[in-house]
């Protein structure tokens, strides 16, 4: 797996002409990671112990499916590289969008290893170095979830800012401390947004530790 947050890393570091269109592909980017996470996540010895040594030999998969433990983990096996190929086809689309010619060509790279041309042993898949990216993508991914949020409620504080510019033009007798406290609490929100833009994907310096 330590190919893929290379493959994410060099998205945001790219100059683009539309203003947020770098914010765009950071929620992109963390809801491909996030599906990639739950993915490695899925596939640990120990999730594939309980799914061989419990989920198929269940009563109520027996009665829902069959009884062919093998047929069920033929099934289960085609269900994971389902999920994979949405991944790859997520990370391409992203790929394209980057600097990195390299990165450009990631369809490529993913079809040699579908067909077994790529020799996945020089891959460090199920290292203490992938374990330590993949906890760097999730306080990533964390970060831009939390980006999200912050975002929506200052939109909607934006909004109420505007109606209240509009209401004061008529009550022009009021004293602006009446307003003081909305204006603490969209000026905190802005600051919020702005530290979750450090910590989150829009932040190069944090990209580059997964690179």
């Amino acid at each position: 797996m330590g190919w893929l947050p290379e493959i994410l890393s060099d998205i945001p570091t790219r100059r683009n002409k539309k203003a947020g269109q770098v914010g765009i592909l950071a929620f992109e980017t963390a809801k491909t990671m996030s599906r990639l996470i739950s993915l490695y996540k899925s596939l640990s010895d120990e999730e594939i112990t309980r799914l061989t040594k419990d989920v198929v030999k269940s009563e109520g998969v027996a009665f829902l499916n069959s009884r062919d433990e093998e047929f069920l983990l033929s099934l289960a096996c085609a269900e994971k590289l389902e999920d994979l190929d949405r991944a790859a086809a997520a990370i391409s689309r992203l790929g394209k969008k980057c600097s990195d010619s390299n990165l450009d060509r990631f369809d490529l790279v993913y079809m040699e290893l579908k067909l077994g041309i790529f020799d996945f042993g020089k891959s460090d898949y199920g290292s203490r170095m992938t374990e330590r990216k993949v906890q760097k993508m999730e306080k990533l991914v964390s970060a831009t979830s939390s980006l999200h949020a912050a975002l929506d409620a200052l939109a909607e504080m934006e909004i109420s800012e505007r109606k209240v510019k509009e209401w004061k033009k008529g009550h022009m007798q009021l004293s602006n401390s009446n307003f003081d406290h909305f204006n603490q609490k969209i000026e905190n929100q802005r600051k919020e947004v702005r530290n979750f833009k450090e910590i989150s994907f829009g932040a190069k310096r944090l990209m580059k530790l997964l690179a």
